[in-house]
């Protein structure tokens, strides 16, 4: 029998990675990376954000199967009287293993060998359970709380267990615009940090934890939209062409990482899966962003209709609806998201940190095993070399922001990648522009228009989603991949003229020339 193009790309990867963890386990080269902490940088955690109890209840709906994941329980809250229930006391770790194991087995792991490299006695950490949905399956990494006057003994007991491979800080993603540290400041030897505007010279500085720009945001001058409210996605980039040949994104698996969607949006056909990977107790939208990114890709509200209506979309609820959220939330949301069969994903979120090891290793993994992933290039423009991770990866479609008048965005943040510095020169990014002022769906149905490269990103999806459900089936596993749809995108993008590839990448996005390329193209 034929096997699916989806769930052979899956059974590939997660073969890929058996054989890697058995290969090395044969020839005895389990390596452990040296672990980093630091002090006074961590973000101090709020009172909710140490646990995550979820149900693995389901409940499913016609037409389409739609399952729920959401927390029965309540948020954990110190008691002041054990100082690992304290955090002020505490840094939460993610310890990251080398292959993937049910949870059960790492934790009996943990359990026995490091006790023995700490010699008995008192224990000093704990093991934090996440009773979420992707515990049912193999997992890669654990979260352990130690006390920081314990860390300087456990840590290194923990990075000379063979089976792990690194532990990090599980970073609190903050909603922050970037900072601008005056370089030459008066009376302050350490800088004194301001937001953008403050004036000149400014360098670009951040401050601890990982941040996240702002996500999209009501525009203030009405006159400079590139939409009206009258405007929708489907006129501007002519989909009704795609969808009179049958094409309405039928078919595309696309997981939205953002902030929810309630149940039975009257405006989202085919919300086929939503989750929770906070601590809020629901998959539902409180915040607005995740069920605006969702139009984005697949409204079918008449007033705002997207590219692709019949796209089935898969909600991961990663921030709450104040906008925080930790990295080990995305990372058990992504290991999820791997045994969903996903074809495309979309991550509206960034910042400047493209040191969080284990979220863009992550993400890579995921974009390994053929799911082509989109990320907002963010909002921290005019200044040159602000483009926000993960947009700036190789492996990542990042995209920009344009206008009507076929100009970059001034809000939208501009390359070139500083990854590379000091030591070499940035890449070209982001790969292509869209509209950055978008008509699009509000949290209980109707639209709004709202601003930022987080609605770009979403849009280039429902572009892409539109195109891919016209490759057949049978020829999928072969045509729709990252690289292809990189290429695609990019080959048909109109450039914008006076605008530095730094800026504009390929240029803006035009659906129907991606559509003629993507018939005739031969990988």
């Amino acid at each position: 029998m034929e096997m699916g193009g989806a769930k052979r790309r899956h059974v590939v990867a997660l073969g890929v990675a058996v054989v890697a963890c058995l290969a090395t386990w044969n020839a005895g080269q389990w390596q452990s990376t040296s672990y980093h902490a630091y002090h006074g940088m961590y973000d101090q955690w709020n009172d909710y954000a140490s646990q995550w109890f979820h149900s693995d209840r389901m409940t499913q709906a016609s037409p389409a199967a739609v399952y729920d994941f959401v927390d029965p329980g309540s948020a954990w809250q110190p008691n002041g009287t054990d100082p690992l229930n304290d955090r002020e006391s505490f840094d939460q770790f993610i310890v990251w293993f080398d292959c993937f194991k049910p949870v059960d087995d790492h934790r009996s792991a943990l359990f026995n060998d490091l006790e023995k490299g700490l010699g008995g006695g008192e224990q000093l950490w704990v093991w934090v359970d996440r009773r979420n949905a992707a515990v049912a399956y193999p997992t890669d990494f654990a979260l352990l709380r130690i006390l920081r006057q314990d860390q300087q003994a456990v840590l290194p007991a923990l990075s000379s267990l063979l089976y792990v491979k690194g532990i990090h800080i599980d970073k609190k993603m903050n909603r922050a615009p970037l900072q601008f540290r005056n370089p030459f400041p008066v009376g302050n030897e350490a800088g004194e940090y301001r937001e953008e505007g403050a004036g000149d010279p400014f360098e670009i500085g951040k401050g601890p934890g990982r941040i996240h720009t702002p996500f999209s945001f009501e525009p203030a001058d009405q006159r400079h939209l590139s939409f009206s409210s009258h405007t929708s996605l489907k006129d501007a980039y002519q989909a009704s062409q795609l969808w009179s040949e049958g094409y309405t994104g039928s078919g595309i698996k696309v997981g939205l990482f953002d902030t929810g969607v309630i149940e039975n949006h009257p405006d989202l056909r085919n919300v086929m899966m939503r989750t929770d990977w906070t601590y809020q107790n629901t998959t539902a939208d409180g915040h607005g962003h995740g069920s605006f990114v969702a139009g984005c890709v697949a409204s079918a509200n008449k007033d705002c209709p997207s590219t692709a209506p019949d796209a089935e979309l898969y909600t991961f609820k990663v921030f709450t609806d104040d906008s925080e959220s930790f990295t080990s939330w995305y990372l058990d949301a992504v290991n999820f998201a791997l045994y969903q069969n996903l074809d495309l994903i979309n991550v509206s979120i960034g910042g400047p940190d493209y040191l969080d090891r284990p979220f863009v290793e992550k993400f890579r993994e995921l974009v390994a095993s053929g799911v082509v992933m989109f990320s907002a290039f963010g909002n921290d423009g005019p200044r040159i070399g602000t483009g926000n991770n993960p947009a700036d990866e190789m492996f990542v479609i990042g995209v920009g922001s344009h206008d009507t008048n076929n100009k970059i965005s001034r809000f939208q943040s501009r390359g070139m990648t500083i990854q590379e510095s000091p030591i070499g020169y940035g890449r070209v990014k982001p790969d292509v522009s869209t509209f950055g002022d978008v008509n699009s769906l509000k949290i209980n149905g109707g639209c709004k228009i709202l601003s930022g490269t987080s609605v770009s990103s979403p849009v280039a999806v429902g572009l892409a989603a539109a195109l891919a459900s016209s490759i057949p089936e049978a020829q999928r596993p072969r045509l729709l991949n990252p690289g292809s749809m990189k290429q695609v995108l990019v080959e048909g993008a109109d450039r914008m003229d006076g605008e530095s590839v730094y800026l504009q990448g390929g240029g803006m996005a035009n659906l129907l020339k991606s559509f003629d390329i993507l018939k005739e193209y031969v990988p």
